[in-house]
């Protein structure tokens, strides 16, 4: 799992069962909104982004400071949402309703160029910008940039081409595994 950089968890959640995040190496933040996980397997975060970062609400019961579980906490104060950015981001992970947020999508790859954001983008400026400004609601929110990938081929046949088909298989973070053209 590499292309889950945060997650936002409902005031409903009373457990994580073990290894449910384990070795997503870009995840950096969990945004929790209620109270701590009664229940909490172990390595749930383990393996995660050096920066890591579990965030809680000033009035929610539960959670330690400054670590929670062996991990990192932030305590955020009433009147501010979680905005959860993926394969992207922002200068912070909340902010007062009403606050303009500059959001970029990560860099373009060589295969891959940017193509919209996608989530509730209803006061993102422009969907189709990798870098736009987002006017923060009076709710959490998660936006995620999504990719084209680009092809280019070097061919050149003497025989008449009369139908060129590529397939790639696909890993589960959606990173090709094989690209082949019958």
């Amino acid at each position: 799992c590499t292309s889950l950089h945060s997650v936002i968890f409902p005031r409903s959640l009373s457990s994580i069962n073990s290894d449910a995040f384990y070795r997503c190496s870009n995840l950096q933040n969990a945004f929790f909104t209620g109270n701590a996980p009664a229940i909490l397997g172990r390595p749930v975060f383990d393996k995660c982004s050096n920066s890591f970062t579990i965030y809680y609400r000033e009035n929610s019961k539960g959670f330690t400071s400054p670590t929670w579980k062996g991990h990192s906490t932030q305590q955020i104060p009433l009147g501010y949402y979680f905005l959860a950015v993926n394969n992207g981001k922002a200068d912070r992970a909340y902010y007062k309703p009403e606050t303009k947020v500059v959001i970029k999508a990560k860099p373009e790859s060589g295969e891959q160029s940017f193509d919209k954001w996608i989530g509730d983008v209803k006061n993102l400026k422009d969907v189709t910008s990798p870098k736009t400004i987002l006017t923060m609601p009076e709710h959490n929110i998660t936006i995620s940039a999504t990719y084209e990938w680009r092809y280019s081929l070097n061919y050149l046949s003497l025989r008449p081409l009369k139908q060129l088909r590529i397939r790639q298989r696909y890993n589960c973070d959606e990173t090709p595994i094989t690209t082949w053209i019958d």
